[in-house]
């Protein structure tokens, strides 16, 4: 599974489990809607799917503990997507 891949099935992970928080809204409680969207957490965690969010938390984290400027979060973000981009062009997937 390559990174697009990964990404649109966390994305459906956390989908799904919008989705079943939407059904038990109608007969259940405010903490027994968050378990069950928890139910799409631990799938992206069981699944080893990686979010855009959770990659980009991580520069940004130092920047938010004052451990860290703004300017190195935009460095290491730039990088980032280069080395994301340039590893999809170097091993592009194969359509199967």
């Amino acid at each position: 599974m390559n990174k697009t891949q990964g990404g649109i099935l966390a994305g459906l992970e956390i989908a799904l489990g919008a989705i079943l928080m939407g059904f038990v809204s109608v007969y259940a409680s405010k903490l027994a809607q968050g378990i069950v969207f928890s139910v799409g957490l631990c799938l992206v965690v069981l699944t080893q799917s990686k979010l855009f969010t959770g990659q980009v938390f991580s520069l940004a984290n130092p920047v938010l503990q004052k451990k860290s400027s703004l300017k190195v979060m935009w460095v290491g973000l730039l990088f980032f997507w280069l080395t994301n981009w340039s590893y999809d062009r170097i091993h592009p997937t194969r359509e199967t």
